[in-house]
């Protein structure tokens, strides 16, 4: 990282990256800035009822109750304590059990079902299975959960397995058919942090939905869907558009929600370079660092090393006068470490190749990016406008009829 923030501001990275240079270095009274700022852009860009995920902890108390406090705590820390549900903190006394639950479970929230070694197999006193019996609180959420068509996320805790379809009730058995994460005490870090990401925001999980409502429908055509960039003289801001990767998309899961979300998010940031330059650097580079850890678990996902790519090149374009010459060149070599490791994975993947073009590009060797720009065209079936962008920029460069001016 370039930045080196004081550990003492636990909100660091809500404060934009211009300041963050400008007030890195500055001691105590940088750091109440900084406190300040991050307060500030707290309650303007996380409060209201659509800021943030809503999310319901559904737990057995007798198999997971201290992990499930363990991880409202965590939830809490980066969504706000009103974000969480959680029986034992969200139901006051003299409440209605059964409204609470209910209301618990409306607008769009996300279900987390903890599920431990003993989860299943809980009794009751008379020996009963606890799952077989319809009043049982765990299933009763989870089954309203499913009726409403709630985004539930299994929880292994500690890589208990998931149970079957034949160990379920019938309204409970689609369960054993969702993509479930880890939860384990000696790797919480790491498994929370796939967690967040696959939270992701209310409006991330809005536009999954449009994506594979598309998908599914047939509309969204291989090369065919739009993308955002930014032009400018001498230095194109885009991000990867669909269809053209060499890798075909994986199964729907984890993995495929973590990349749209970031793609997504990269677009957002992009488009917000025209009005709040300063604002769209530091998203962009948010966004970098979550991919980067992305990749910490996915580490030879091409799209992922593209998306990374993208994010370092956009930093880089989009930073003159905002960072110091040695910090732009930082975020170049990113930039084409991510492609590099792209194209050794996959090297027929267009964006990267394309990427690739434009790190060529600001590197002043443009016969080498004017032949990288014309190989996307090639391997996206010439279906690749930003290439063609790239390609044609390049070329009025090398003509004279554009400055060079990285």
């Amino acid at each position: 990282m370039i930045f080196d923030p004081p550990r003492q501001c636990e909100r660091w990275f809500r404060v934009d990256l211009a300041s963050k240079t400008r007030l890195c270095s500055r001691g105590r009274a940088a750091r109440r800035e900084i406190a300040r700022r991050a307060d500030r852009l707290h309650h303007v860009h996380c409060s209201g009822p659509h800021a943030m995920p809503k999310v319901f902890i559904s737990y057995r108390r007798s198999d997971s109750q201290m992990v499930a406090g363990r991880l409202r705590e965590a939830l809490a820390l980066r969504y706000g304590h009103d974000a969480i549900f959680r029986d034992k903190d969200s139901i006051g006394a003299g409440e209605d059990w059964t409204r609470a639950i209910e209301s618990g479970l409306a607008g769009g929230v996300v279900v987390l079902a903890l599920i431990g070694p003993g989860w299943a197999s809980a009794v009751d006193a008379q020996g009963r299975r606890r799952l077989d019996d319809p009043a049982d609180w765990n299933r009763v959420e989870l089954e309203l959960a499913l009726q409403r068509g709630a985004r539930v996320i299994p929880l292994r805790v500690e890589d208990a397995p998931l149970p079957s379809a034949a160990e379920l009730p019938p309204s409970l058995q689609p369960l054993a058919r969702l993509q479930a994460l880890r939860l384990r005490d000696d790797d919480w870090d790491a498994d929370l942090g796939r967690l967040l990401l696959a939270i992701g925001t209310p409006a991330a999980q809005r536009r999954r939905r449009v994506l594979l409502a598309l998908a599914t429908a047939g509309l969204l055509a291989a090369g065919g869907a739009a993308f955002l960039r930014l032009r400018s003289r001498s230095a194109p801001v885009e991000t990867v558009p669909a269809g053209t990767h060499a890798t075909p998309p994986s199964a729907p899961g984890f993995r495929d929600d973590i990349v749209r979300r970031l793609s997504d998010e990269q677009a957002a940031a992009v488009q917000a370079i025209g009005s709040d330059r300063v604002r769209a650097v530091g998203m962009i580079d948010r966004n970098l660092r979550e991919i980067e850890s992305a990749l910490a678990s996915f580490p030879d996902d091409v799209a992922l090393h593209v998306l990374a790519g993208y994010a370092a090149k956009n930093v880089y374009a989009s930073s003159k006068g905002l960072l110091t010459d040695a910090q732009r060149r930082n975020y170049l070599q990113r930039a084409r470490d991510g492609f590099q490791r792209a194209l050794q994975i996959a090297p027929d993947d267009a964006g990267a190749v394309n990427g690739m073009g434009n790190v060529l590009f600001y590197e002043h060797r443009f016969d080498e990016a004017v032949a990288h720009h014309r190989r996307a065209i090639e391997l996206a079936g010439g279906g690749y406008p930003a290439a063609e962008h790239d390609l044609l920029l390049v070329q009025r460069v090398q003509r004279g009829d554009l400055p060079f001016d990285p």
